[in-house]
Formats: C-alpha cells, structure tokens, sequence
C-alpha cells in the first residue's frame, strides 16, 4: 500500500508544475484584484454631496406641500361620496315612508274585506253575473248587425262599381 508520502515524493515533478501554475494564476490576477478593491473603496469614500440646513428644509417644505395638497384632493373625494351616500340614504328613507304608508292602506283594505259579511259577496257576484249574461246578449245582437250592415254596403258598392263599368 502507497500511503501520500510515497505519492508526494514519486510525482513531485507534476506536484510543483501545478503549484506553479497556480502561483502564476494568482499573480497574473493580482493586478485585477487590486483594481477591484480600489474602485471599491474610492467608491465609499466619495464624499456625499453636502445639503445646507436651508436646502433641506426647502426639501422638507415642498414635500409637506406636495403631501398636504394630496391629502387635500383625498379629503374632497371623501367628502363627495359622502354626500352621495347621505342623498341615496335621503331617497332610500322616502322609498321606505311611502312603501310604509302604502301597507297600512293595503292592511287596512284586508281588515275591511274580512270583515264583510258573506252575503254581501253573494249579492255583489248576483249581479255580475246579470251583467255578463246581458253584456253577452248585446255582444250577439251587435254581431250580427255588424255581418248585415257590412253585406248590404258590399251589395250597394257592388251595383255602383256595375253601373258604371268597373
């Protein structure tokens, strides 16, 4: 059995050609690194522009404006629906007075008509039912004056047109 000693000192010629490959990798990216870290740090070392009191204060004004005048717009829109919910509520409370109104006349027509006795809805049905049979006997007659008349019309028109040639 090989242990890693014999290894190392049996392939020492390919050991040191891979630990100078890696030596040169790293010195070849040295220069990259280097400007890497620099950027880096030139980065965050830039000095931030600096604000004057007065100039953030502006800042701050312009923004507290810009804000108060969109809570403002926020403010009417609210106001507006509202003022639309209270006119529905208004013609919703109307509906509901005159629907109220109208129940207690229908309540009360119902409470006149159970209380009616059973013979006055006898009698008023006798006599609807006198008015049919009459309204039919006229409907008949009617009818059969109209199929004369209409008969006699055509006869008239029928020896005018003769006469005179059509």
């Amino acid at each position: 059995m090989r242990t890693i000693l014999d290894f190392f000192t049996n392939n020492s010629f390919v050991i040191a050609g891979l630990i100078s490959a890696i030596a040169s990798i790293l010195v070849g990216l040295l220069p990259f690194v280097r400007s890497f870290l620099v950027n880096r740090i030139q980065s965050q070392i830039k000095e931030k522009p600096i604000i004057t009191y007065r100039e953030r204060l502006n800042n701050t004004l312009e923004a507290l404006k810009k804000n108060s005048l969109e809570m403002e717009k926020a403010t009417e829109e609210i106001n507006s629906i509202m003022k639309e919910k209270l006119t529905t509520i208004d013609k919703l409370e109307d509906k509901l007075v005159e629907l109220s109104g109208k129940e207690t006349e229908l309540t009360s027509k119902i409470e006149q008509l159970q209380n009616t006795p059973v013979e006055v809805l006898n009698h008023f049905e006798k006599m609807l039912e006198k008015a049919n049979k009459r309204s039919a006997y006229r409907d008949y007659i009617l009818f059969c004056l109209g199929a004369v008349i209409s008969a006699i019309v055509t006869i008239i028109v029928t020896i005018i047109l003769k006469k005179y040639g059509y």
